[in-house]
């Protein structure tokens, strides 16, 4: 996975790129100072003359620094799926991802995604990294995995969620380094953010996570709920991937100098998933998506595992109704709230009305609505 950014020294012309997912976004603004070009937005560079800001989509973009303007040049070539079975691209994929002769930590929450790593990674692969969960303890799912894998406790480190002062103090901080004021992309790259900087704290740079799986292999309850059309909302979400997670996870891990390394994104697994009609990944009548990822490890990882239904991070973490209780005391809209967080953070440019500090494009009539679950947890 790639980003970069070419500059011919005479007349100034830029090409920025980046790989098939934007795993790594390019971001365009402005300032006073001129025009910048980052994986992140420097908040040293935003000001009253802050006007333009594009995230660039996947792809090769011309960039005339002079006046802004930039034109996609190429969309990232397509690949032809390789024919060969789920299980095996995604060995390749795990296998390619890892540090040679450095030690790696990988992100586990005890869902299929990082479970199916933790699979390759220890049976397939034969290594020994270290896990990290965070939660106020152990999710069942994640000791039936340990039990079944033979990972033993020594190698699994439990990351207790911030509570109180520490919980807003990591909500600001989250704010600045993500720059967004999305309930969804904050309580989850919090989330993120204390996860990178365990895993940096124990000295290592490289963290495996399954970030991509639930987009390419429609893991979302929205797709296979019967109120959307799967196929769209897999587009909306793939289109958006760069914009929102991807995003998220990029500037989280890199704040605490990690390398976040993403599996289900190397474009082998992605054209073997984009080759398989979305209604044949999900199934309402299952009420279960990514059936293929979940056929293909039946029997290899506990049944409590393969047959669970998708839990955003910020829930099997504990953080989204501990953010959710933060925020309700300062407004009634958890977006309100944010907002005036991130304002008093960041400061009131007007480029901060740009829909890339607020919005989750397919999620945010459901992110509006996700506090009704704990009515009775709110007082």
């Amino acid at each position: 996975m790639y980003a970069g950014l070419l500059i011919h020294k005479e007349n100034g012309c830029c090409i920025a790129f980046t790989d098939h997912a934007g795993k790594k976004p390019l971001i365009l603004w402005n300032s006073k100072a001129g025009r910048h070009i980052g994986t992140g937005v420097d908040s040293a560079y935003i000001d009253d003359n802050s006007t333009q800001i594009e995230v660039f989509q996947p792809g090769i973009h011309n960039v005339n620094v002079e006046s802004g303007i930039t034109a996609l040049a190429s969309k990232p070539p397509k690949v032809q799926p390789v024919r060969l079975p789920l299980s095996e691209l995604l060995k390749m994929a795990v296998a390619d991802r890892i540090p040679e002769n450095l030690p790696f930590a990988v992100a586990l929450s005890g869902g299929l995604d990082s479970s199916i790593l933790a699979y390759i990674i220890e049976k397939q692969l034969c290594l020994r990294p270290e896990y990290y969960v965070i939660g106020d303890q152990l999710p069942d799912s994640v000791s039936s995995l340990m039990e079944s894998l033979g990972i033993g406790q020594d190698r699994v480190k439990l990351i207790k969620p911030e509570t109180d002062n520490n919980l807003r103090t990591l909500l600001i901080d989250t704010c600045r380094v993500i720059k967004s004021f999305n309930p969804s992309i904050i309580s989850n790259g919090m989330a993120t953010m204390m996860l990178a900087k365990a895993v940096h704290e124990d000295g290592y740079r490289v963290l495996l996570g399954g970030e991509g799986a639930d987009e390419f292999f429609c893991g979302y309850q929205a797709m296979y709920n019967g109120k959307h059309c799967p196929e769209d909302m897999r587009t909306a979400l793939i289109s958006s991937l760069h914009f929102t997670e991807l995003r998220r996870v990029d500037l989280a891990c890199s704040y605490h100098s990690v390398e976040a390394r993403c599996p289900f994104l190397d474009q082998r697994v992605t054209s073997y998933a984009l080759g398989v009609s979305a209604e044949m990944h999900c199934s309402k009548v299952q009420k279960a998506g990514k059936l293929p990822l979940r056929e293909a490890y039946k029997g290899l990882l506990p049944d409590v595992i393969i047959n669970a239904a998708k839990e955003p991070f910020d829930i099997t973490s504990g953080l989204q109704l501990q953010v959710i209780k933060l925020l309700k005391a300062i407004d009634a809209s958890e977006r309100k709230a944010l907002e005036i967080i991130f304002k008093g953070v960041m400061g009131s440019a007007n480029i901060f009305e740009n829909d890339y500090f607020s919005k989750y494009p397919a999620f945010d009539d459901m992110i509006d609505r996700r506090d009704r679950k704990y009515q009775a947890n709110i007082i």
